[in-house]
């Protein structure tokens, strides 16, 4: 009984001091298309999601914590996560480099 009580508080602490979560839809920045699938994970903890086929996503609120955002074929981006924060909408740009050598 004690360590369901004591599983209980722990768990309600860290759901106070984390909070709500954060929201936000991922497209392109030229075309506006959602993209599917986008890596979502703060750096340097455990926490991370992968947005849906229309580029929505829902992660925990961590406040101060720096959330990444990384796709194939286009640029990492990273926002930091202050206690106002609630909606993060991204516009991830399209990547410039090429390939220069093709192994078959």
């Amino acid at each position: 009984m004690k360590r369901f009580l004591s599983a209980l508080l722990l768990t309600l602490i860290s759901l106070t001091l984390w909070g709500q979560n954060i929201t936000g839809q991922i497209t392109d920045i030229k075309t506006g298309e959602p993209l599917p699938y986008v890596n979502i994970h703060y750096d340097g903890k455990a926490v991370g999601v992968n947005s849906d086929y229309e580029g929505r996503y829902s992660i925990v609120k961590i406040n101060g914590a720096t959330l990444s955002f990384s796709y194939v074929g286009y640029e990492k981006q990273t926002v930091r996560i202050s206690s106002e924060t609630r909606v993060v909408n991204i516009k991830l740009k399209s990547s410039e480099q090429t390939l220069q050598t093709a192994v078959v």
